[in-house]
């Protein structure tokens, strides 16, 4: 009987994000204008720019998933070309590890990141 429970949750999670993508496309394909279709028309020329989208992109969002997503949002509402969308996913990767490479050489460690949200603990004087 778990079986079964566990995938019927896993079919309403699928169906869930399924019907959140479709949401986020037709909203995309109704706000987005003309000036922000010229805007990816003309990224669409230079490979190297889409794929430096998408590095920005992640650096903002800090989630190469997000971008991911909003990604294929785009391209499901005919904003983004295929192609496009291949090159700001890439870039999305690369962000990320970027992002990894730069917390790796200001010398950060994880110790110490992870200290930060540790919960401390109050003596009472």
């Amino acid at each position: 009987m778990d079986i079964v429970m566990d995938l019927l949750l896993m079919l309403g999670g699928v169906a869930v994000f399924m019907f959140g993508m479709k949401q986020m496309s037709s909203g995309l394909e109704r706000s987005a204008g003309s000036r922000i279709r010229n805007l990816f028309k003309r990224l669409d020329k230079n490979r190297v720019v889409n794929y430096g989208t998408g590095i920005v992109a992640t650096g903002l969002v800090q989630s190469s998933s997000a971008t991911s997503i909003m990604t294929v949002g785009l391209a499901h509402a005919n904003i983004v070309t295929v192609k496009q969308g291949s090159g700001f996913i890439l870039g999305a990767k690369v962000g990320t590890t970027l992002t990894a490479f730069l917390f790796a050489l200001s010398g950060i460690s994880k110790v110490l990141t992870s200290a930060m949200f540790l919960p401390r603990s109050r003596s009472s004087v």
